[in-house]
């Protein structure tokens, strides 16, 4: 029989492990800073999303940017505010 409790548990150990947390200092101009899939990602406070369908499929209000390095974030949400506020 498989032991689905003792998969789950191992998971979620691995998880922990390579998981980078978002804190309160990974944030730059009230957006969040995230390290996913080799990217750099920051996201607006008032980011929203919504699947629009097969043809359109997830459309979002602009509020992400992403780059490869974290000082070349900082200056994508920088060029956001430039050009957005």
């Amino acid at each position: 029989m498989v032991d689905f409790n003792a998969i789950v548990n191992a998971h979620a150990s691995a998880q922990q492990r390579v998981s980078i947390p978002i804190t309160p200092k990974d944030q730059h101009r009230g957006w969040s800073i995230d390290w996913e899939y080799g990217f750099y990602t920051a996201t607006g406070p008032n980011y929203d999303a919504s699947y629009e369908g097969p043809e359109d499929g997830w459309v979002d209000n602009g509020h992400r940017v992403f780059a490869r390095t974290r000082e070349a974030l900082i200056e994508e949400i920088d060029a956001w505010f430039d050009e957005n506020t």
